[in-house]
């Protein structure tokens, strides 16, 4: 049956192909002699006539420029006696007559025709009578009625590391008449290029490849670049020269990027994808295919508004969209816009322009520097909900919610004060025990994403400051500080303030438009109603104290445990990254998406240095049980104690609070509730039944107060009456802690009485800081590191102008004992009230190695004013990839296969850093340092060096290039000079010398290479003392184990024998100039007369000698070279030549 059925299917299209064949439309023969028909044509003298009844054969004939003539002529014309003249038709069948001398329509007969839509044809017989011929006359249509649907094809040409648009106008040709075709091309609307006509009569001949648009072509008329609209026109004409049809049109294409959604409006963090989509394909050439890469297409997207408050929306990711496929060219590619988050209040709209563009590209010359379009972004901003809300943590312990429910929170433990729960946000506090039933914040932790920055002073000495973890590699979260105050700004807006005074902490929380009905945790829910705030970890409501202890964080998950941090950290998604593309300024990260319109003056950005806080430091800071601020336990009512009484304790906070410039300036401000601190206050004192609490309570009044006026607008406006805004006011005469009472307020800053100072004048500066570690366990790695810079951990630091770091430098014996060097000050660099780095100078080695030269040790101490240093403490200084160091003792050793340069390992046959001219031998003990390959020449000295218990030689030979042949003496340059030195048995101070010079065969050039067993050994300068080392147990200086801390600074001079464990003075350091170890003074004699000739004699030969040969005392080459076959290296460059010719063909098969 489907045999049959393909039969019949075969058989209609091959009728429909016979028909097409012979439609006499088509297959017609044209009139012969047509210029001759015509009916002006007067048969003359001479001429020789149309005779159609001779002549013509039965046929199908036609012309498009012609019809049969519709009247009769007369006698002679048409060319011929007889004309023959059409009298009727009915467009399938004429009348034909033909014309005598005395009748029009002498004889009549019938002939088949069609018409052709514009033009005849007709079935044309031979006339009855001879000498008489057809006349025809001109057409009057003469243009086809043709009608087609064109539609544009596009494609690629590829050369080698391009392609090229190619646009075709793609019609079918008609099958009922012969014709020739035009085709027009139209770029936005305006004529640009119009192909000759061409007769398209077969289906052999592509005329629409013949007809092809090309960027070339565009780019004669002006059109260098995408993003145009293209649409082509096709109009026909019976043959070159008649009159043209009408014009069939496609569609319009857009030939670029289309912007699917290019206008949309969203709110503060709403996030939307808008979409892109190429209309033609890219691509790069043949070369991807040679080289097998993918070929990929590139769309930037640039912020056209600065990078300020006003930017509304930035970009996901990146700026843009990388890596569109050519395979995939016309896929729907997202661009994710956000509405970016601002702090500031307002119901204000905001509008941003995206421009869309691609970037210049030699792979795609047709899309560079291409303007896709703009996108606007319409923000709706709407911060009603989030006005005067935040949430805090204040000692001792009063917790507020966001929504403005207060408690007292007296436990001890840790605990999430605010999750988001959406994005990866957390901040944990802990609280300890700070005296009977009180508690107090100690420490604050804040993860956003991977990274984790840590405050934290439990059951320590010191506050440990600083990011814990950055594995979002920076970015997700920004800190600043002013002395001992700090804000972390989040990626959704929110920012945390958290105020160190002393020991204690406060905590500020304020949320963004992004945490609505998104927060849990002590800070309760942020929504329109307190009603929700008591939410559970299990999203149940409870009462506070069951409220409470469910946000007690787990040990697996808390940020105050290094270890937990890291597993934490490898878990968690990181944040999403957003970018602000303003120009060539793009700024990627996950604090783009919000934006700070205005920072109080004076804070400063915390780098992010070594991101962590070792668990051993925790506990080398650990102090011991201490003494606490006492208060009453609480149970029932608490009564008052210590003289005080509730009148006492009222009136004592109103005078503090009321006085206070801060309270003046901010009681007015909204959101500052004076009465709550006010209350707190008396509460604190009955506790404690001490005012250690009060200067807690202003920072309370201060907070919320300078969280208003840096968010609300309507603060900086300067009222009826008044020179200054809120604003101005508050900033310009609030100051940190009121500057302790211990200064003045000035433009914002403290001016600190004399012997006072930091950021608020809290710290005695006639008081040495207390040091209590160095960084990594005062080892410092010089492999991972340059070393340069040390933090040390202390209480407390200023970070003044006047504070420096004292640096004295040791030399460490193999022994572990110390060799005094320097003593240097440098700058303290604060990075927190406990933590400064002191840079220290590395000293630059001697030139020849020393057992000294590996390990280093300094002794810092810390100022914070003048010369009142703390006492010291120790780091050392080497690399760890080849030095092993006991740290109690500092006794160290080195790896086989390493020599030491400028206290860096280098590996045997690796080159000296800074100098590739010598090579590591550690063949030998000690290691040595040899001439490399790589900086010899033919006229290069190769030496090599002998070595054995007590004789040194050094034997030098230069080598002659191979085209060199001589047969007079050589220059001085080609001589061979043999130097040794020997020292007699048991004298190591006094050595012997000889040298001889002996030249090479005349005519005779060789090339030597060293054999692999030599070995070198420096030698001295001439003059240059030696220095004896102790004897195995001889005592030198030495040094206190690292991380020890020294009491007492020696004078520079002094020598240091040892430095003893904390608490013990330490002895004088020598002075700078002075030895340390024994060896002869510049003008000393040696013992032996007759060896101090020698070694004058030797020194003066030698001085002549590098004269003549430069490169007599150079280290010598170690190694040997062995040719490979000759015929081995015929074959790769066989190997190699064919798989160049491969790829060549392959190129010129690509391009072509």
């Amino acid at each position: 049956m489907i045999y049959l059925q393909t039969l019949c299917s075969l058989a209609i299209m091959a009728g429909h192909v016979i028909r097409a064949q012979s439609d006499p439309c088509v297959t017609f023969e044209a009139f012969p002699n047509t210029t001759r028909r015509g009916a002006t044509n007067q048969l003359s003298a001479g001429d020789t006539e149309i005779d159609d009844r001779d002549d013509l054969t039965d046929a199908w004939y036609g012309n498009v420029r012609y019809l049969l003539l519709d009247t009769a002529p007369g006698f002679l014309k048409c060319g011929t006696w007889f004309p023959v003249w059409r009298r009727s038709h009915n467009r399938s069948v004429a009348e034909m007559c033909v014309q005598s001398t005395t009748d029009d329509c002498q004889r009549q007969f019938y002939i088949d025709m069609k018409d052709c839509d514009g033009y005849e044809v007709y079935l044309l017989k031979r006339p009855p009578i001879y000498r008489a011929g057809f006349c025809v006359a001109p057409n009057p249509e003469a243009a086809p009625k043709f009608t087609a649907s064109p539609s544009i094809n596009t494609s690629l040409k590829h050369r080698f590391a391009s392609s090229e648009l190619l646009f075709r106008c793609q019609f079918n040709r008609s099958s009922t008449q012969k014709l020739w075709y035009e085709t027009s091309w139209y770029v936005n609307d305006v004529l640009t290029t119009t192909f000759d006509p061409m007769e398209w009569t077969s289906g052999g001949f592509d005329y629409v490849a013949n007809n092809t648009l090309t960027e070339a072509i565009l780019k004669t008329n002006g059109i260098s670049k995408a993003g145009f609209n293209l649409s082509c026109a096709v109009r026909a004409q019976f043959a070159q020269g008649l009159p043209k049809g009408n014009h069939s049109f496609s569609d319009v294409d857009f030939i670029g990027i289309k912007i699917l959604q290019p206008e949309v409006v969203l709110k503060e963090g709403e996030t939307t994808n808008v979409h892109i989509q190429m209309t033609v394909p890219f691509g790069c050439g043949n070369i991807t295919r040679i080289l097998m890469t993918p070929c990929e297409f590139t769309v930037e997207v640039e912020t056209a508004d600065p990078d300020g408050c006003g930017q509304a929306a930035v970009i996901q990711s990146r700026c843009g969209i990388p890596n569109i496929p050519a395979t995939d060219w016309s896929r729907r590619s997202p661009i994710t816009v956000l509405g970016r988050i601002t702090p500031e209040y307002g119901r204000q709209s905001a509008i941003t322009t995206l421009k869309v563009k691609i970037p210049d590209s030699f792979a795609f010359p047709f899309w560079k520097e291409y303007h896709v379009g703009n996108i606007t972004v319409t923000l709706e901003r709407d911060t009603a909900l989030i006005q005067q809300k935040y949430c805090s943590s204040t000692n001792d312990p009063n917790l507020r919610t966001f929504d403005g429910l207060r408690n007292r929170f007296d436990v001890a433990g840790v605990f999430t004060l605010y999750r988001h729960l959406t994005d990866t946000v957390e901040v944990q506090i802990e609280t300890e025990n700070c005296g009977g039933l009180g508690f107090c914040n100690c420490g604050v932790a804040v993860r956003s994403g991977k990274t984790v920055f840590e405050l934290s002073h439990c059951t320590s000495n010191i506050w440990h400051i600083g990011y814990t973890s950055c594995r979002d590699g920076g970015g997700a979260m920004d800190v600043k500080r002013r002395g001992s105050y700090y804000e972390v700004y989040l990626p959704s807006g929110a920012k945390l303030q958290a105020y160190i005074i002393g020991s204690r902490l406060n905590i500020y929380l304020t949320p963004s438009i992004q945490d609505r009905n998104k927060t849990r945790g002590l800070c309760g829910i942020l929504s329109s109603t307190s009603d929700d705030d008591y939410m559970t970890r299990d999203g149940s409501l409870a009462p506070f104290d069951q409220f409470t202890s469910s946000w007690r964080v787990d040990p697996q998950n808390n940020l105050f445990e290094p270890s937990v941090v890291s597993q934490i950290t490898s878990i968690v998604p990181a944040v999403d990254q957003y970018c602000s593309c303003v120009n060539t300024k793009i700024t990627c990260s996950a604090m783009t998406a919000s934006r700070t319109c205005t920072v109080p003056a004076g804070y400063r950005s915390v780098p992010r240095r070594q991101c962590t806080i070792s668990g051993a430091r925790k506990k080398r800071c650990a102090r011991n049980p201490v003494s606490r601020v006492r208060r009453q336990t609480r149970t029932g009512d608490p009564e008052w104690g210590g003289g005080w009484t509730e009148q006492r304790a009222n009136e004592f906070c109103r005078q503090l609070i009321t006085s206070s410039n801060t309270t003046a300036l901010c009681q007015d401000v909204p959101g500052v509730d004076v009465n709550a601190s006010l209350s707190q206050c008396v509460t604190d004192i009955q506790l404690s039944q001490s005012t250690d609490f009060s200067q807690l309570e202003l920072d309370s009044v201060r907070a919320p107060c300078i969280k208003e006026v840096m968010v609300n607008p309507a603060l900086r406006e300067v009222q009826s009456g008044s020179s200054q805004s809120i604003f101005d006011r508050v900033t310009e005469r609030s100051c940190l802690g009121e500057c302790s009472g211990n200064g003045l307020c000035v433009n914002g800053s403290c001016e600190c009485n004399t012997n006072t100072g930091g950021e608020d004048c809290s710290t005695d500066l006639t008081k040495p800081p207390v040091l209590y570690d160095v960084a990594d366990d005062g080892h410092c790695d010089i492999g991972n590191s340059s070393c340069r810079e040390v933090s040390v951990f202390g209480s407390v630091f200023t970070g003044g102008a006047d504070s420096k770091c004292l640096i004295r430098s040791f030399a460490v014996q193999e022994n572990g004992h110390m060799e005094y060097q320097e003593m240097s000050t440098t700058a303290a660099v604060d990075e927190s009230i406990s933590e400064v780095l002191c840079t220290v100078q590395i000293r630059k080695k001697r030139s020849t190695s020393s057992p000294a030269d590996v390990v280093a040790a300094y002794n810092i101490s810390v100022s914070n004013t003048d010369d009142i240093y703390s006492d010291g403490i120790v780091v050392l200084v080497y690399d760890s990839r080849c030095v092993t160091v006991n740290h109690t003792t500092r006794q160290w050793n080195i790896q086989e296969g390493y020599c030491i340069h400028n206290r860096l390992c280098v590996q045997d046959g690796r080159p000296k850093p800074g100098s590739d001219c010598e090579i590591c031998d550690a063949s030998t003990s000690p290691a040595v340092w040899i001439n490399s390959n790589a900086c010899r020449s033919p006229t290069t000295t190769d030496r090599q060096t002998q070595t054995s218990s007590n004789t040194h030689s050094v034997h030098t030979t230069n080598i002659l290039p191979k085209t060199i042949r001589t047969s007079t003496m050589p220059p001085e340059e080609h001589r061979t000079t043999h130097v040794s030195a020997s020292r007699a048995t048991g004298n190591t101070d006094n050595w012997q010398w000889a040298t001889t010079t002996s030249l090479p065969s005349i005519a005779h050039t060789t090339t030597s290479l060293p054999s692999i067993a030599h070995t070198t050994t420096s030698l001295p300068s001439a003059g240059q003392p030696t220095t004896s080392l102790p004897s195995p147990g001889q005592p030198t200086t030495s040094l206190p184990s690292p991380g020890q801390p020294t009491t007492r600074l020696p004078s520079p001079g002094q020598l240091t024998t040892s430095l003893p464990s904390p608490g013990q003075p330490t002895t004088s350091l020598p002075s700078p100039g002075q030895p340390t170890t024994s060896r002869p003074s510049p003008g000393q004699t040696n013992k032996n007369p007759m060896q101090s000739e020698q070694i004058s004699t030797v020194n003066s030969t030698l001085r002549t000698t590098s004269k003549s040969s430069p490169n007599v005392t150079s280290p010598p080459i170690r190694g040997s070279v062995t040719m490979p076959d000759s015929s081995a290296i015929k074959y790769v460059m066989e190997f190699r030549l064919l798989l160049f010719a491969v790829f060549l063909s392959d190129v010129f098969l690509a391009y072509y």
